[in-house]
């Protein structure tokens, strides 16, 4: 199993990686393949084939999603 995981999150990491980008577009335009490397981990993996697996590790990446996008967007000038 940790081999299994380990190559999995092998998977992730490269969409990861644009995912802290600094710009707005930049992570916006990592979404859709971080998704299709999420449901690439659904379909192969052993051990997050279940929503009870799944669920936190999407809850985790939306987490970062959230702090990276409060880090970009300054909300006065999204408001004003």
């Amino acid at each position: 199993m940790t081999h299994d995981v380990i190559s999995l999150y092998t998977v992730l990491y490269s969409d990861y990686e644009y995912f802290t980008g600094t710009t707005f577009a930049l992570v916006t335009e990592t979404i859709p393949n971080l998704m299709v490397a999420l449901r690439m981990v659904w379909i192969i993996s052993r051990y997050y084939n279940t929503d009870e697996r799944m669920v936190p590790l999407l809850e985790r990446i939306a987490w970062q999603l959230c702090e990276r996008v409060m880090r970009i967007i300054n909300i006065q000038t999204l408001f004003k």
